[in-house]
C-alpha cells in the first residue's frame, strides 16, 4: 500500500522552535494549537515537536502520527521521528505528560513489527456484558477501561532493539499500522547508508 510522500529533509535550527517548548528554566510545554496540528499529521508540527530535541543540524527524513494508546480521551498521542542520525518516539498525554525516547541509527541491531489478536479484548467486553445483568448494569462502566487497559498493556506497532539492550518503541493503532511498516523499511534503509558512512569515515582515519 503506498503512502503519502515523505516530507523533506529538513535542518534543525540551533536551538528549540519558538513557541513549541517553555523557557530553559520551566517544564516541557507544548502549545496546543501545535499540537492539534500534529494530531492532524501535519508533518511540518510534528517535525517542530521533535526538534526540541535534536542536535543542530540533524536533517529530519520522515514523521508519521501513530495514533492513540487508550481512549482518546484519557490517551497518550504517539509520534515517529526518522533522521538521518536517530530514530525517535514522542508521547504526550493528558496533565502535561511527555515522554521522549530515541537511539542513534548505527546502534539498532534488529527490529519487529507486531499486530496482536483482538480476541483476548472481545473476550473480556463480552464478560463484562454478561456481569451486567447481574450487577444492573454497573460493569458495563468498567468496558472504556478494559479498552484502555488493553490498548495500554498489548503492544501494537514497531519496536527497534539497540545494542545497550535498550527498545525505542512505536505504538501504533491498528489502522495506522501500516504507515509504522514503512517507517520500519525506512529506518533500515537509513542505517544501511549510516553505516557505510561511518564505515568510510574510519577507514579514512585510519589510513
Amino acid at each position: 500500500m503506498t503512502g503519502p510522500t515523505p516530507p523533506p529533509l529538513q535542518p534543525a535550527p540551533a536551538g528549540p522552535p519558538s513557541g513549541a517548548v517553555g523557557a530553559p528554566s520551566s517544564q516541557i510545554t507544548i502549545q496546543t494549537s501545535l499540537l492539534d496540528r500534529a494530531k492532524a499529521s501535519d508533518p511540518d508540527a510534528i517535525a517542530t515537536m521533535f526538534r526540541q530535541f535534536l542536535s543542530e543540524g540533524e536533517q529530519v527524513v520522515e514523521v508519521e502520527y501513530l495514533g492513540v494508546r487508550g481512549i482518546w480521551v484519557f490517551g497518550e498521542h504517539c509520534w515517529a521521528c526518522l533522521t538521518d542520525r536517530r530514530v525517535a518516539c514522542l508521547r504526550v498525554g493528558k496533565a502535561s505528560e511527555v515522554f521522549y525516547q530515541d537511539a542513534l541509527i548505527e546502534g539498532i541491531n534488529s527490529g519487529a513489527v507486531y499486530q496482536p489478536s483482538l480476541m483476548p479484548l472481545y473476550i473480556g467486553i463480552g464478560v463484562l456484558i454478561l456481569a451486567a445483568l447481574a450487577t444492573f448494569g454497573v460493569t458495563l462502566l468498567l468496558i472504556p477501561l478494559a479498552i484502555f487497559w488493553f490498548h495500554k498493556h498489548t503492544k501494537c506497532g514497531v519496536a527497534f532493539f539497540v545494542r545497550e539492550g535498550l527498545t525505542v518503541f512505536f505504538f501504533a493503532n491498528r489502522k495506522r499500522l501500516t504507515l509504522a511498516n514503512r517507517l520500519y523499511r525506512r529506518v533500515i534503509l537509513v542505517r544501511e547508508a549510516r553505516v557505510k558512512v561511518l564505515s568510510m569515515q574510519m577507514q579514512v582515519a585510519s589510513s
